[in-house]
């Protein structure tokens, strides 16, 4: 039982990285801005807030399979985004 525990918040830790990363990616490719270095910031810290946020969503959910569909449910929105922005 601490075993599948340990497993699923393994897997929410890893779902929350990996979708602030694409969060940060997305909006530092796609942020309304001429200036690089604002569009870096802004990347770095609306990324942290959303893996953040992510994270405090998946604490409180019941269930270890819960927890988990909390943190990859953004990765089902976040992946094809950051795929079809990279062919434009």
């Amino acid at each position: 039982m601490a075993a599948s525990r340990l497993a699923a918040s393994a897997l929410c830790v890893a779902a929350a990285l990996a979708g602030a990363v694409e969060a940060a990616v997305l909006i530092v490719r796609h942020y309304p801005s001429g200036d690089g270095l604002e569009r870096l910031y802004a990347g770095i810290f609306l990324g942290f807030a959303a893996g953040v946020a992510v994270l405090c969503a998946s604490l409180f959910a019941p269930g270890a399979g819960q927890a988990c569909r909390r943190a990859c449910l953004w990765l089902l929105v976040l992946t094809p985004a950051l795929w079809w922005g990279r062919a434009g």
